[in-house]
């Protein structure tokens, strides 16, 4: 595991189908050669993903970068054996130091497929039961999304994971760019390192991925929905941010909403003495339509990631399940902790709280 970076990656732990101990899941790091920006070479560590067993800490799959390893088709194939499995590929030569991202679609308990982000600007999707087969040495690495490369001087870079909506035609794919490590640059549209938020459709909704074209923003494959509705053409779309305005958190899904933070460095005065945190934002995304909306988070700097989820609260003697959402920002909320990255709030729902019970049967249990 010579290519582990610093570890910034939140590992996961998950059960696959083609693996029988349970699996702990991370990017493969943070190379400090992106201190510098533009880095003056490609990244030499923390270049892939990593999966091992939670039991044992065994080795059970990686991909990392090798140069050797091109693919005209933007998919890679592992090999291996049915317990250990590698999957090498040239493109992956930036570091990976956000957290992964796991998918079980069919809601059976066993992970899909996976995506993760780099520091390059990429997008990777990971199928986990490709037609082939589901052991580690049959799962299938994607180029799914390339949207600016540090080997041409943009380095849009993610440091989160994106955030999936699964939806009967496609997977949404949701996630922001922003150099975090350098807040006080102040990169702009005219250097072509204009930071964005992104929604990629992935179309190909089954467990194998094979054929998948890549998503390229240069090419043009995203409507622009900056100040504007996203009809719902192409393949997704992107909302261009302030000059120097950067994704600073993980983007949340729940109740209807996308919400996510970023910071806007602001130049400090004439004769200051003290110094600026910026201007931090809150922003609450209609993923569908693209409706943008923000809150001007009190204080400035960089607010940490939201959270949801319900608490049990007595209520005049009787326990209720309340939702609740902390650090986002939701411009219909009144109130000091609505312009608080630390406050919490109601989350506003906008989708039909009406639930159908699932069962389902676990072999040997």
């Amino acid at each position: 595991m010579g290519e582990l970076g610093q570890t910034w990656s939140m590992p996961k732990v998950a059960k696959v189908a083609g693996y029988s101990n349970p699996v702990v899941i991370f990017g493969a790091g943070y190379d400090p050669n992106q201190d510098v920006d533009p880095p003056p070479v490609d990244d030499v560590m923390g270049r892939g993903i990593f999966v091992l067993d939670a039991i044992t800490g065994a080795l059970v799959w990686k991909a990392v970068f090798d140069a050797a390893a091109a693919s005209a088709t933007d998919t890679w194939i592992s090999s291996g054996s049915i317990t250990q499995g590698a999957c090498p590929s040239d493109r992956l030569k930036y570091s990976v130091a956000a957290d992964i991202t796991l998918v079980d679609r069919n809601r059976d308990g066993t992970i899909d497929r996976m995506y993760a982000a780099d520091v390059g600007g990429q997008v990777w999707r990971v199928d986990l039961q490709p037609i082939d087969g589901n052991t580690p040495d049959k799962w299938k690495l994607h180029l799914f999304a390339t949207l600016g490369e540090c080997s041409t001087g943009v380095c849009r870079k993610f440091f989160y994971p994106p955030e999936v909506i699964t939806t009967g035609t496609y997977d949404a794919v949701i996630l922001g760019s922003g150099d975090r490590e350098h807040p006080l640059f102040n990169n702009t549209a005219a250097t072509g390192k204009q930071n964005m938020a992104f929604l990629l459709k992935d179309e190909v909704t089954g467990n194998d991925a094979s054929g998948l074209t890549t998503i390229s923003l240069a090419a043009g494959d995203l409507f622009d929905a900056t100040g504007t509705l996203y009809d719902g053409s192409l393949r997704g779309y992107h909302i261009d941010l302030a000059d120097g305005e950067k994704v600073v958190n993980a983007p949340l899904v729940t109740a209807g909403f996308v919400f996510f933070g970023t910071n806007q460095p602001t130049a400090p005065t004439a004769n200051a003495c003290t110094a600026t945190l910026g201007t931090a934002r809150g922003y609450q995304l209609s993923p569908f339509t693209a409706s943008l909306r923000f809150v001007v988070f009190a204080g400035g700097g960089l607010p940490p990631s939201p959270v949801s989820g319900v608490v049990n609260i007595n209520i005049n003697g009787i326990p209720q399940l309340v939702p609740f959402l902390i650090g986002a920002g939701n411009p219909d909320c009144t109130g000091a902790d609505c312009v608080s990255a630390l406050g919490g709030q109601k989350p506003p729902i906008e989708v039909s709280t009406s639930r159908i019970r699932t069962y389902w049967y676990q072999q040997g249990k």
